[in-house]
């Protein structure tokens, strides 16, 4: 049976700038605690009503994911990143470089994660 899996416009954990939430840079990297007092100092206005449980919460938007924090966590599934085919690719050719040079996957670089994947194989009966 064929599947797929689409996300689109999750904010990228790796990109410097985080964009979704509160715009800081690197806030996505840093410890709950630490990104709470980080967020506290600089967006005054946006969290001065906002308690760290609310701030940390699952799905609260500053951790963002990463491109491998999208692939399917089962053993039991192959999938084949099928991105471009769909016309989501990584724009410019410096990113295309550096996506070649690293040999990791063409949205790793974006500010933003588009990606499509394809089930392959399933190995359940």
């Amino acid at each position: 049976m064929e599947g797929l899996v689409v996300f689109l416009e999750t904010p990228n954990k790796y990109y410097p700038f985080e964009s979704h939430s509160h715009g800081l840079p690197f806030i996505q990297l840093l410890p709950a605690q630490v990104a709470y007092s980080y967020a506290r100092v600089f967006k005054q206005e946006k969290n001065k009503n906002v308690e760290f449980t609310e701030f940390a919460r699952s799905g609260g938007g500053w951790r963002n994911s990463s491109y491998y924090e999208l692939l399917p966590k089962e053993m039991m599934l192959d999938v084949k990143d099928v991105s471009e085919e769909y016309g989501y690719s990584t724009r410019g050719w410096k990113k295309k470089l550096l996506t070649s040079f690293f040999k990791v996957p063409k949205a790793f670089f974006d500010p933003y994660l588009n990606v499509v994947f394809k089930k392959i194989l399933d190995y359940e009966v």
